[in-house]
């Protein structure tokens, strides 16, 4: 027997045209888009309170002053819990703020 390797040409695979992906996956994101419930909360010395209820707290507030929340199209909120405050800015023009 002999110990030599035979030296062949290597035969090149089979390819074949690269199909298009069907679009299928973008029904299925639209469809599946929902997100988890996502709750935020701020724990200060014993007291808490989360994010669903100052914001809430915050249109309160406006709507009480004769406003719409329709028409609020920015809610910025600070919350200072050293101090016990949230502050906040409506359409980056009216401020206020509320206590915890």
């Amino acid at each position: 027997m002999s110990t030599e390797k035979k030296q062949g040409t290597a035969k090149p695979l089979a390819t074949t045209a690269a199909k298009p992906a069907k679009k299928s996956a973008g029904k299925e994101s639209k469809t599946k888009s929902k997100t988890a419930k996502i709750a935020f909360y701020i724990q200060y010395e014993g007291k808490e309170i989360n994010y669903d209820d100052m914001v809430k707290q915050v249109k309160e507030v406006w709507v009480s002053q004769g406003n719409k929340i329709s028409h609020i199209k920015t809610l910025d909120i600070y919350a200072k819990p050293e101090e016990m405050m949230i502050y906040y800015v409506i359409n980056e023009e009216f401020s206020g703020s509320i206590p915890m």
